[in-house]
Protein backbone atom coordinates (compact mmCIF):
# COMPACT_ATOMS: atom_id res chain seq x y z
CA UNK A 1 0.00 0.00 0.00
CA UNK A 2 1.30 3.09 -1.11
CA UNK A 3 2.34 5.51 1.55
CA UNK A 4 0.00 8.49 2.48
CA UNK A 5 3.01 11.21 2.00
CA UNK A 6 3.25 9.09 -1.23
CA UNK A 7 -0.35 9.37 -2.29
CA UNK A 8 -0.44 13.05 -1.52
CA UNK A 9 2.91 13.75 -3.79
CA UNK A 10 1.84 11.76 -6.39
CA UNK A 11 -1.54 13.74 -6.37
CA UNK A 12 0.12 17.19 -6.08
CA UNK A 13 3.09 16.50 -9.20
CA UNK A 14 0.32 14.30 -11.31
CA UNK A 15 -2.45 16.98 -11.28
CA UNK A 16 -1.21 20.00 -9.91
CA UNK A 17 2.47 20.20 -11.41
CA UNK A 18 3.90 20.76 -7.68
CA UNK A 19 7.33 19.79 -8.24
CA UNK A 20 7.98 16.60 -6.01
CA UNK A 21 11.23 18.10 -4.12
CA UNK A 22 8.61 20.91 -2.92
CA UNK A 23 6.12 18.73 -1.18
CA UNK A 24 7.63 18.77 2.36
CA UNK A 25 5.73 18.12 5.29
CA UNK A 26 6.02 22.15 6.35
CA UNK A 27 5.18 23.06 3.31
CA UNK A 28 1.57 24.70 3.58
CA UNK A 29 -0.46 24.05 0.34
CA UNK A 30 -0.74 27.53 -0.42
CA UNK A 31 3.28 27.77 -0.39
CA UNK A 32 2.55 25.21 -2.89
CA UNK A 33 0.77 27.26 -5.47
CA UNK A 34 -2.39 26.01 -4.38
CA UNK A 35 -5.05 28.70 -4.55
CA UNK A 36 -8.63 27.84 -2.84
CA UNK A 37 -10.35 26.38 -5.93
CA UNK A 38 -7.34 24.19 -6.60
CA UNK A 39 -6.96 23.08 -2.56
CA UNK A 40 -11.23 22.45 -2.56
CA UNK A 41 -9.89 19.80 -5.89
CA UNK A 42 -7.07 18.58 -4.18
CA UNK A 43 -8.83 17.64 -1.26
CA UNK A 44 -12.20 16.00 -3.17
CA UNK A 45 -9.23 13.82 -4.94
CA UNK A 46 -7.83 12.96 -1.65
CA UNK A 47 -11.65 11.97 0.00
CA UNK A 48 -12.11 9.23 -3.13
CA UNK A 49 -8.54 7.82 -3.42
CA UNK A 50 -8.74 7.43 0.89
CA UNK A 51 -12.19 6.88 1.54
CA UNK A 52 -12.93 9.64 4.17
CA UNK A 53 -14.60 12.80 4.40
CA UNK A 54 -12.65 15.87 4.90
CA UNK A 55 -15.14 18.70 6.32
CA UNK A 56 -14.97 22.63 6.48
CA UNK A 57 -12.55 23.03 10.09
CA UNK A 58 -11.27 19.67 9.58
CA UNK A 59 -8.19 21.54 8.60
CA UNK A 60 -6.48 25.04 9.09
CA UNK A 61 -6.50 27.78 5.97
CA UNK A 62 -2.53 27.54 5.77
CA UNK A 63 -2.74 23.81 5.98
CA UNK A 64 0.48 21.78 5.96
CA UNK A 65 1.30 18.48 4.10
CA UNK A 66 1.65 16.93 7.08
CA UNK A 67 -1.50 17.98 9.05
CA UNK A 68 -3.16 16.75 5.73
CA UNK A 69 -1.75 13.63 6.68
CA UNK A 70 -2.22 13.62 10.23
CA UNK A 71 -6.31 14.34 9.47
CA UNK A 72 -6.79 11.66 6.58
CA UNK A 73 -4.86 8.80 8.95
CA UNK A 74 -7.03 9.95 12.00
CA UNK A 75 -9.98 9.24 9.60
CA UNK A 76 -8.93 6.39 8.35
CA UNK A 77 -8.14 4.84 11.94
CA UNK A 78 -11.44 5.60 13.43
CA UNK A 79 -13.39 4.63 10.42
Amino acid sequence: MESMYCTLTRILSEKFEVPESSVQPEATLKSLDLDSLAIAEFLAMLQEECGVSIRDGDLPVDATVRQVIAVITSKQSAG
